[in-house]
């Protein structure tokens, strides 16, 4: 059963066999597998691979919650329907001079600057 090959190697035919056909994928029963220790071809391991990724996927996409939406515009708005401020600066006009400064350098109009202001003070009294 051993037969001497021309480089002067022992070469055992029936292991050889043997590994050649251990070597044979697994799911498509056509191609030989990467290496010994590996079961699929690399054609089925890129198959399986990809069914694997969909699978998750979509296990993910079931499991994640949808996000809440956005509530419409009339209940954004405040129920109270004092929401306008007269805000007058007539005794302090350097004080309405740093915060028009202030609006322009962050290119914001007026009204939008003052809100930014005391929302500014809320968040960092928190």
């Amino acid at each position: 059963m051993k037969e001497q090959a021309a480089g002067g190697k022992v070469v055992d035919e029936k292991r050889e066999h043997a590994e050649i056909a251990s070597r044979i994928c697994e799911l498509c029963q056509e191609r030989k597998t990467l290496s010994p220790h590996v079961r699929f071809c690399p054609r089925c391991l890129g198959k399986k691979g990809a069914r694997a990724r969909m699978a998750n996927l979509a296990h993910q996409a079931s499991s994640r919650e949808k996000p809440e939406e956005d509530p419409p515009a009339h209940e954004k708005t405040p129920k109270n329907r004092n929401v306008k401020v007269l805000v007058d600066f007539s005794r302090r006009e350097d004080l309405l001079k740093r915060v028009t400064e202030l609006a322009d350098d962050e290119f914001r109009p007026l009204e939008l600057q003052i809100l930014s202001l005391v929302k500014r003070h809320f968040d960092t009294v928190k």
